[in-house]
């Protein structure tokens, strides 16, 4: 089981981000909820440190203890995690999203 990790800086298509879900890019959620609207959210789950698993619809999966977290926003949907998920900070370089660490996990 992996837990908290340096996600450094990764850069991800546009197009590799399904509307309405997401993908997970190293130690960063890429979610688009709606077309256009990107967000990123460091992949640890607040609750235990580990990796998120997957994107399930609208919802970021947690399958180590069954947190539930939103795509549009990073908040938790269903426990055991109290906390949202981490935003990290990205910039857009053309058609491709370029996510950092959040300054508070470096």
């Amino acid at each position: 089981m992996e837990r908290s990790g340096d996600g450094g800086t990764q850069r991800v298509q546009k197009s590799d981000v399904p509307v309405g879900g997401g993908a997970l890019v190293g130690w960063y959620v890429v979610t688009q909820p709606a077309a256009g609207t990107f967000h990123a959210y460091y992949a640890a789950c607040p609750h235990a440190g580990v990796k998120v698993s997957r994107i399930e619809g609208q919802d970021i999966v947690c399958d180590s203890h069954g947190a539930r977290f939103s795509t549009d926003s990073g908040a938790v949907l269903k426990g055991p995690a109290k906390k949202s998920l981490t935003p990290a900070p990205f910039t857009t370089d053309g058609d491709v999203l370029v996510i950092s660490m959040p300054k508070d996990k470096q």
